[in-house]
């Protein structure tokens, strides 16, 4: 299926912008494009009370999300490629990053990141999570008694940053998001559409609110 955007304007800076101001109750929000590539553009999450953040080696400029008691802020950072093919804008993949810190720590912790793309092979499902192995580091492992962990991938020993081997297995992996396995179907790739694309984001992201409050609770 050809993953063509007819309208990228209206998609994107209207229906896809409404859904952000709505779930994060800010008018004061945008896309800004990017051209990346010749023929790549690449559309950021931007406006008021903006901050910087990094996961890997890419910089993101991310937005207040979810407000933690202690002070510290789980902030958003949204992003959306398409590709320009003979003057047709065809989808490319959408992206949501949540990390946590404060507003002037630039070395914000990444926790999550979600992905819709284009599937080629049909290996990785669409859309899907990723979990970064940072977060994983710092919040579960001062919970695991390593004297009864013979071997573990959550041992302080393995997840440092500077380990590259356990966090490349584990950046690796694919969350499925979306699956018919329960239809004893082993189909877990959704093609894009346009109106799929604004309902997934603001279902994503409604949804991740709720478990981040949740996960807050005492």
């Amino acid at each position: 299926m050809v993953a063509k955007i007819d309208d990228l304007e209206k998609i994107i800076c209207r229906d896809c912008k409404s859904v952000l101001v709505d779930v994060l109750k800010n008018k004061d929000i945008g896309f800004e494009k990017e051209r990346i590539r010749p023929q790549r553009d690449l559309f950021w999450l931007n406006g008021n009370n903006i901050s910087r953040a990094s996961a890997g080696e890419r910089a993101y400029h991310v937005i207040p999300f979810l407000p933690l008691s202690n002070g510290i802020t789980y902030w958003l950072a949204v992003g959306v490629q398409v590709d320009i093919i003979k003057g047709v804008y065809k989808f490319r993949d959408a992206s949501i990053l949540i990390f946590e810190g404060t507003a002037l720590d630039e070395s914000k912790t990444p926790i999550l990141r979600a992905e819709w793309g284009l599937s080629e092979n049909g290996l990785h499902a669409q859309p899907h999570w990723h979990v970064y192995p940072s977060y994983i580091n710092k919040e579960i492992t001062p919970f695991i008694d390593s004297s009864k962990v013979e071997t573990s991938i959550f041992t302080p020993e393995q997840t440092t940053e500077d380990d590259s081997d356990t966090t490349h297995f584990l950046s690796k992996f694919h969350f499925a998001m979306e699956a018919r396995w329960h239809l004893n179907n082993r189909e877990h790739v959704i093609e894009f559409t346009e109106s799929g694309l604004v309902n997934w984001l603001r279902g994503c992201l409604e949804y991740t609110k709720s478990q981040l409050s949740y996960m807050m609770k005492e």
